[in-house]
């Protein structure tokens, strides 16, 4: 089942699909400005996750009432959003063009933040790519770097746009890889108040109709493996964005539909009181994996240094040969990216096939694997 915290990081391939029919009159309108107005912001979200819940989510249509106030929770789960500026975020050099970033903690259960960056203009949301951080000393960062416009802006009532997203995961080069395709319409499709404990907001409902299929292909053979389908609500406003959100279950086909697998709404707000310093100096040497990978034509490969140190950064063949040398010099303590183009030392295009990139810092030597695609 889609969880709502993205567990991304595989090669993924977007292609979306902007259909937009407004209404000629929509009494309310999110923009650009609205979007930008999250920095700085809080808001904790109270959810119900994986069950099965009633839920009444209302009628489309204009001037509606959607009152939430007397729905209970069994089993919350807290998540705490932050909207902020790249700057001082784990991974703010590689989305040089993010303009807001949206991170997401559950501090009563992981010690893990997951960031999204956003390149917010006047006519398009686009989401640049996701990070993922662990705490409590494991050495983990992991980084989803996408170009997806999520919606044209302003939003209002009546829009409507299609997503379909590809994501591939290759377990034998060249005979066996598996391909998850989500397909989503998206639709506007009312606008009212929504009323909650915490108080009432004028809102946009999105109604979401998304379709997941596996397939697996096997020496050029696809055979689906699974399909399955939910319907989504989630109401926006200016102030806060999503104020609540609701999901069927796996197949449902009635929109009215009365019987949620989750379920949230806001119960917070306010002004962002901690700043999440992620621009301190690294506790240990790590070496995180490139991204893309698999790659074509090129990779960019990211470690972590907590004090100045001589540095090597060497590709190798699977067998050991050397292929090319990236860095060799002295730098300094944070993150250091450094791309590779899958050329060597004589600047010849090496063969596709799995490679492994050495870092030596100081005393210490980390190494991984990756796959170039040719």
């Amino acid at each position: 089942m889609t969880k709502r915290i993205p567990f991304l990081f595989t090669f993924t391939f977007v292609l979306s699909f902007l259909f937009t029919a407004n209404a000629l009159f929509a009494q309310i309108l999110i923009t650009s400005s609205d979007l930008l107005s999250l920095m700085g912001k809080k808001i904790t979200m109270k959810t119900e996750e994986e069950g099965s819940f009633t839920f009444n989510s209302g009628s489309p249509g204009a001037n509606q009432v959607w009152d939430l106030r007397s729905l209970n929770f069994i089993s919350p789960q807290v998540f705490e959003q932050l909207f902020s500026s790249p700057l001082g975020t784990a991974h703010a050099t590689l989305f040089p063009n993010a303009n807001l970033v949206h991170e997401v903690v559950a501090p009563d259960t992981i010690d893990a933040a997951f960031f999204s960056y956003y390149n917010i203009t006047s006519n398009y949301y686009i989401n640049l790519g996701d990070s993922m951080y662990y705490g409590g000393g494991l050495d983990t960062s992991l980084v989803s770097i996408s170009n997806d416009t999520i919606t044209s802006l302003p939003l209002q009532y009546g829009d409507t746009w299609q997503t379909v997203t590809a994501d591939t995961q290759i377990i034998v080069p060249d005979f066996y890889y598996t391909v998850n395709t989500d397909t989503t319409l998206n639709t506007i499709d009312g606008w009212g108040t929504v009323r909650l404990p915490y108080g009432d907001f004028e809102c946009l409902r999105l109604r979401i109709d998304e379709k997941s299929t596996n397939v697996a292909v096997s020496n050029g053979i696809a055979v689906t493996l699974s399909s399955e389908s939910t319907i989504q609500y989630h109401w926006l406003t200016k102030g806060a964005f999503e104020v609540a959100w609701v999901q069927s279950q796996p197949g449902e086909t009635d929109p009215n539909f009365t019987n949620a697998y989750g379920w949230g709404r806001l119960e917070s707000m306010g002004p962002t009181t901690t700043v999440r310093n992620m621009t301190e100096v690294p506790d240990e040497i790590s070496l995180l994996q490139n991204y893309p990978n698999p790659f074509n034509p090129a990779t960019r490969i990211a470690f972590d240094l907590p004090e100045s140190a001589p540095v090597k950064l060497e590709i190798f063949t699977i067998l050991g040969q050397k292929v090319r040398s990236l860095v060799n010099t002295n730098m300094a303590p944070g993150q250091h990216i450094v791309s590779w183009d899958a050329r060597d030392e004589m600047g010849r295009l090496v063969s596709g096939g799995f490679y492994i990139y050495r870092l030596e810092a100081g005393n210490t030597v980390k190494t991984r694997k990756m796959l170039y695609l040719k």
